[in-house]
């Protein structure tokens, strides 16, 4: 099916006299046009044949940059958007000739593949072939002026004036001024001469636009372009679709090097993103990227916001990787997450006989003691700490009821579970709840109240505090089946026996010698259950070492 893309062109040729006066000469920008001086008749080609040969090399580029099918085909519906200036005098302005071939082919691609358009830069030319060679067109130097009156112009791309060397028959005196016209304006602007659409592609594109573009959309070549050949065609295949791996590598270093980390994160999830789509794991992504990030400067550390990468999306590519990606996946966990690996070396795929699953390595390390402190505890720790209390009693239900709901705001926003313009009493219901469940062994709700009025055990700092612990238990569960639910399909049970024979292999320990034995079929059902144990006790162990 042809999908339109809409593509608005502001576009001014083949203009009467009064339009002329009106208007004066236009240079076509894709969304943008510019008035200049007045000149002579324009171009005169029927709208029809505007960038038809655009369209045909469109569609070549198409099939080289292995385009997925929800990209192409094309479809595109051009409109000239009528200026005030002319309107007003009852005047249409008819867009022909060939000036128009370039920027409309420019357009195309940017709204084909996502890819936005430099908006200091102009262009005009003929696009003489399907194989995409450009060449000359009429009234250069007014075309240049009015670029020059533009002060949002920073360059201007015109065909090169002997491309061919056919414009050797123009009149003397025509070359001697369109020559003239050039260089008088390089000293306003920068002026790029262009053979072919190739040399288009760096001037209207960034080279950051068209690799993100590439992992949004899909577009671009898995082989290496290199050896596709020197045409126009070719080289422009390969300005677009070619080497993508190796430019987004290129890129984010470049992007470390300028020392701006909030730039980062977005990137790393489009490179993320993209593979996860394709259902494929990024060979050596993990250790470059340990590699880029330990060389960033300290202070540009200390403003990247981790993960870079969540473990969520970790855990998923991970199960795409092949057993000799399991370093590659710690490495990406490591960088990801800011982790030292010493903190869950035992856990290494490659520490135990035989392939383990890199995603139970994950999800282990993930939910080590240490771990859920950083993440779940410490921000819920530092919100209780940095909360006042005026009184450590109160005097009826309600105030207690109040200040349980303000306290239960307060932590909701420091962790992110809330914005900032939710109030107490909406929560209110919320914090009621939590405090009964913080209070439940000793009778509930009654219970807290009591100890706020008779503040036996510290009064209602002590209720705050079993609200804190009791809100720090809810949140680790509530990740902790996050990180499991990421790692596979709950209802796939082959996925869950071979996440505990996984399990079992990596951890022998953990069960008694007569049930390490036993298939991982037995445990499949309740590999939540263990895994929670599992935790439980590294917990433990680490509590009674700590107190020796």
């Amino acid at each position: 099916m042809i999908k339109p893309v809409p593509v608005e062109l502001l576009a001014l040729f083949g203009m009467s006299p009064i339009q002329e006066r009106l208007l004066g000469s236009e240079v076509l920008s894709p969304g943008k046009s510019f008035g200049g001086q007045c000149a002579e008749d324009a171009d005169a080609s029927p709208p029809d044949e505007i960038s038809s040969n655009s369209s045909a090399f469109l569609g070549l580029l198409a099939k080289g940059i292995s385009l997925l099918p929800d990209i192409g085909p094309f479809g595109f519906e051009l409109s000239g958007v009528n200026l005030s200036a002319a309107s007003s005098s009852d005047v249409g302005i008819d867009v022909s000739g060939f000036s128009a071939d370039t920027p409309i082919f420019a357009a195309m691609l940017s709204a084909a593949l996502d890819i936005p358009l430099a908006q200091d830069v102009v262009l005009t030319g003929h696009m003489a072939s399907v194989s995409g060679d450009i060449r000359l067109v009429r009234h250069i130097p007014a075309k240049l002026q009015a670029a020059i009156e533009d002060s949002e112009i920073e360059e201007f791309l015109c065909p090169e004036i002997d491309a061919d060397n056919s414009n050797r028959f123009l009149p003397e005196d025509e070359r001697e001024i369109l020559a003239a016209a050039i260089q008088k304006a390089r000293r306003y602007i920068r002026i790029t001469a262009v053979r072919t659409i190739e040399d288009i592609i760096p001037a209207v594109f960034q080279e950051e636009d068209i690799v993100r573009s590439a992992l949004r959309t899909g577009f671009g070549q898995s082989e290496d372009t290199a050896s596709c050949g020197e045409g126009p065609v070719e080289c422009t295949i390969q300005r677009l679709g070619g080497r993508i791996e190796d430019r987004f590598y290129a890129i984010l270093k470049a992007v470390v090097a300028t020392g701006h980390p909030k730039e980062i994160k977005p990137f790393l999830s489009e490179w993320a993103d993209a593979h996860l789509r394709r259902n494929h794991y990024p060979q050596g992504f993990g250790t470059r990227l340990r590699e880029l990030l330990s060389a960033i400067p300290l202070e540009t550390q200390r403003g990247l916001e981790y993960p870079l990468v969540p473990v969520s999306t970790c855990i998923r590519l991970s199960q795409y990787a092949a057993a000799s990606d399991g370093n590659d996946v710690v490495a990406l966990y490591d960088a990801a997450t800011r982790r030292r690996p010493i903190h869950y070396a035992h856990l290494h795929p490659s520490s135990v006989d035989g392939p383990v699953s890199s995603t139970l390595a994950i999800v282990t390390a993930e939910l080590q003691p240490e771990n859920l402190a950083e993440r779940i505890g410490l921000p819920i720790d530092r919100a209780r700490a940095g909360y006042a209390l005026y009184s450590v009693t109160s005097e009826s239900q309600a105030e207690t009821l109040g200040v349980a709901a303000a306290f239960y705001l307060h932590m909701a926003q420091a962790t992110g579970r809330t914005g900032e313009h939710v109030t107490a009493e909406e929560v209110m219901p919320e914090a009621h709840a939590l405090m009964g469940e913080a209070f439940a062994r000793e009778g509930g709700e009654p219970a807290a109240y009591a100890e706020a009025r008779d503040a036996t055990r510290g009064g209602l700092r002590h209720v705050l505090d079993r609200m804190a612990d009791e809100y720090k238990r809810r949140r680790q569960e509530e990740y902790i089946q996050l990180v499991l639910a990421t790692a596979f399909d709950r209802e796939d049970y082959r996925a869950r026996v071979a996440f505990m024979g996984d399990f079992l292999k990596l951890h022998p320990e953990s069960l008694p010698p007569h049930l390490a034995s036993e298939p991982p079929e037995r445990f499949a059902d309740r590999y939540d259950v263990i895994v929670r144990s599992f935790v439980d006790s590294m917990e433990q162990v680490k509590r009674v070492v700590g107190t020796l």
